[in-house]
């Protein structure tokens, strides 16, 4: 998914809708081995906005 596109687990209750996840992939070709880095980032929102 796309740094900042909100899917089905960000858009399941109230709570859940101020945030999404941000994933870095890095592949080391000497290991064979891929790494994902997986971010949450929480989304600033107006106070009473819901």
């Amino acid at each position: 998914m796309a740094p900042g596109v909100f899917g089905p687990h960000e858009m399941g209750s109230s709570p859940a809708k101020f945030h999404f996840h941000e994933e870095t992939w890095n592949f080391y070709p000497d290991l064979n081995t891929w790494q994902v880095d997986n971010v949450l980032v929480r989304v600033p929102f107006p106070k009473g906005a819901w």
